[in-house]
């Protein structure tokens, strides 16, 4: 499990294993690959997953995001801090931006619009 990784190795060890999941996800077609909110912190991670894809940042009010379980973002103020860091990148990483304020069908029928509006499926 991925706390027990950063626990036991390192945060440096867990994104080297991501980029390798990255790689090779990357490789599939007419598949959803969900990444972790770090994906973004490697630039190499970009074109492995944008060869076959489009990439949707999903942007959910802080307020509805869970921190338990999560390694990196234990308590609201360490969710912040990371937003702060991250939220530049995934704008920069992303074809597009979808708002997710709670509810998921809106999220998802947008996203699908927008795919079939610029893919050739």
């Amino acid at each position: 499990k991925i706390p027990q990784i950063f626990e036991q190795y390192s945060e440096a060890h867990f994104r080297s294993l991501e980029h390798k999941a990255v790689i090779d996800a990357g490789k599939q077609n007419s598949a959803i690959i969900a990444t972790g909110g770090g994906v973004v912190l490697n630039p190499k991670n970009y074109m492995p997953l944008c060869q076959n894809a489009r990439i949707y940042y999903i942007e959910r009010p802080l307020s509805l995001l869970r921190t338990e379980g999560r390694p990196l973002s234990k308590s609201y103020d360490a969710l912040k801090k990371m937003y702060s860091k991250r939220n530049g990148l995934y704008k920069n990483f992303c074809d597009k931006c979808i708002s997710n304020t709670g509810n998921i069908d809106s999220a998802v029928q947008s996203i699908i619009e927008d795919f079939y509006e610029n893919t050739s499926y």
